[in-house]
């Protein structure tokens, strides 16, 4: 007995430092990114404060003023004097009078309703007190089993 506990005890510890060690290289890098970051943003402040301050000479720089366009005075179209030309039989459409009788539109559903997962896990499991005496109990059993044995 004592022989199958000890390899389930060492196997999670040396998960976990395995992960911790995995974990605290991340940090590493992040962190040193994360120095670079702030080294290369203070050199941009210094730079921006350089860049504002007045220099010895100063230019002025003059804005010319837009000049008003002139005006342009209003006049009314005139119509041509001449009528249009009759319209020729040639160019008329043609209109068929016959009525086509037109089958009723079909009516379907924008878009299919689908059950959403607690309809769905109660039509699959109609009897809660069954569900929970089955297979709740069970696997809260092992899950408890296992943390027990693992903490000895």
């Amino acid at each position: 007995m004592e022989v199958i506990i000890i390899p389930l005890l060492l196997v999670p510890i040396v998960l976990l430092v395995h992960s911790n060690n995995v974990n605290s290289q991340a940090f590493k890098s992040l962190r040193s990114k994360l120095d670079g970051l702030l080294k290369e943003t203070s050199q941009l402040k210094e730079e921006i404060k350089n860049l504002s301050k007045p220099s010895g000479f100063s230019e002025t720089i003059k804005k010319e003023e837009p000049k008003p366009e002139p005006k342009k005075e209003w006049k009314p179209i005139t119509p041509p004097e001449s009528e249009p030309a009759p319209i020729s039989e040639t160019f008329a459409p043609k209109i068929n009078k016959e009525l086509k009788e037109v089958p009723a539109p079909r009516h379907e559903p924008m878009h299919v309703v689908r059950e959403t997962w607690r309809q769905r896990w109660l039509r699959n499991n109609p009897d809660i007190e069954k569900f929970i005496g089955e297979n709740l109990i069970n696997k809260i059993g092992i899950a408890i089993l296992v943390l027990g044995v693992a903490f000895l």
